[in-house]
């Protein structure tokens, strides 16, 4: 695509990914089912990673007013998901003779998951009724167009420093002895990386794509581990006790065949140095 000012493509693409959060928050707000609110989740960790990466180019009052009412939609959301991943999840590991034992926790669930999408409704509501993202919209309408910097040079200066930054993170996470914790920050870091990159993919077609299939696969292995790890907490805090043991076990044992792929899988890949030396080549030419 040809160059353009940073500022232009600032508006271009922030107005891109507004307006499919707007057409998310609508939807969760009819219907908070599981894949709603995944689609949810991901528009607004999109939008966010926006005002966080092009912040010196979008209007930043309202900016920050926006990303404010987007940290807490963020949380609500999660409460939400958090339960959907924990049922999902039970459901798959246990077989049906299985079933009378978890019952009391699978009903603890089901209540704490009506509670959270009662309370994400009204934190959709109150989102819809601010409307502060109309008046964001207004403000970067006043933003002035700059011909420096180019779009591409922007993209030179802030994706190969992402990508070193998370690199060095990934050598950490994948030591074998990582806390979940640890595992925790580096998915989120992952995906702002990734979705870093999708939003600059216009300036650089197709040349990014290998980047961007080894990141998804390293974000679905973390997930994996992050599911187990949410889903240990929310059966540990019932207080429904009967089969609780058991899917405790068997919750670590996955826990740990999931963290073994992801480590085998993750050296594999990232511990390439000629992949590793042709993707920073890429990101220094948009």
């Amino acid at each position: 695509m040809p160059d353009k000012s940073i500022v232009r493509f600032s508006v271009e693409q922030s107005s891109r990914l507004l307006r499919s959060l707007n057409v998310q928050t609508a939807r969760a707000s009819r219907f908070a089912g599981i894949e709603a609110v995944h689609d949810l989740r991901v528009a607004v960790r999109k939008f966010r990673q926006v005002l966080k990466i092009l912040k010196p180019w979008l209007p930043d009052e309202e900016s920050c007013l926006l990303r404010r009412e987007l940290k807490d939609l963020m949380a609500r959301a999660g409460d939400v998901r958090d339960r959907d991943i924990a049922l999902q999840l039970l459901r798959a590991m246990h077989a049906p003779e299985n079933a009378p034992r978890q019952r009391g926790i699978m009903t603890e669930l089901h209540k704490a998951r009506a509670a959270s999408a009662h309370a994400l409704h009204q934190n959709l509501r109150d989102f819809h009724v601010r409307n502060t993202g109309a008046a964001w919209m207004r403000a970067l309408k006043l933003v002035k167009p700059a011909s420096e910097p180019a779009a591409s040079g922007a993209a030179r200066k802030i994706l190969p420093r992402m990508l070193k930054h998370y690199l060095r993170r990934g050598r950490r996470a994948a030591r074998g002895d990582t806390p979940d914790e640890e595992l925790h920050r580096f998915r989120i870091a992952t995906k702002e990386m990734r979705y870093t990159l999708d939003l600059f993919a216009p300036l650089y077609g197709d040349g990014i794509g290998e980047i961007t299939e080894q990141l998804k696969m390293v974000q679905t292995h973390l997930g994996s581990i992050h599911d187990c790890a949410v889903t240990r907490e929310l059966v540990d805090d019932p207080p429904a006790s009967a089969g609780k043991k058991d899917i405790l076990r068997e919750l670590e044992k996955r826990r740990a065949r999931k963290t073994e792929r992801f480590l085998r899988d993750y050296q594999s890949h990232f511990g390439d140095k000629e992949a590793l030396r042709h993707w920073k080549k890429t990101l220094r030419r948009p």
